[in-house]
């Protein structure tokens, strides 16, 4: 990370869905998947340099609750990324 904060670069962290089984629309296998489990890797970071992608169709999918998880890590957002989930209604348990 020092060499990201000397240059004035920011690097992203994206928690991605291993839910969907659809090619490019989901992950399997992949150990970022849920917003608190990279939230931990950023925090252990603990860099400016290092922020969380908010990609809001993938933690719709697995975590749900975006409005109150983009009111509690709003200080760690470094990028926001916005697509429709049609299918969170099947897939995920908490839905705001």
């Amino acid at each position: 990370m020092p060499l990201a904060e000397k240059n004035k670069v920011s690097m992203v962290l994206e928690p991605l869905n291993s839910i969907v089984t659809e090619n490019m629309k989901g992950h399997s296998g992949y150990q970022g998947n849920h917003l608190e489990i990279c939230m931990e890797i950023i925090k252990l970071v603990s860099s400016p340099a290092f922020r969380l992608f908010f990609d809001v169709y993938h933690i719709q999918i697995m975590d749900g609750n975006i409005i109150d998880n983009i009111k509690k890590y709003m200080e760690y957002i470094g990028h926001v990324q916005v697509a429709e989930a049609r299918i969170v209604e099947k897939l995920t348990v908490n839905k705001k």
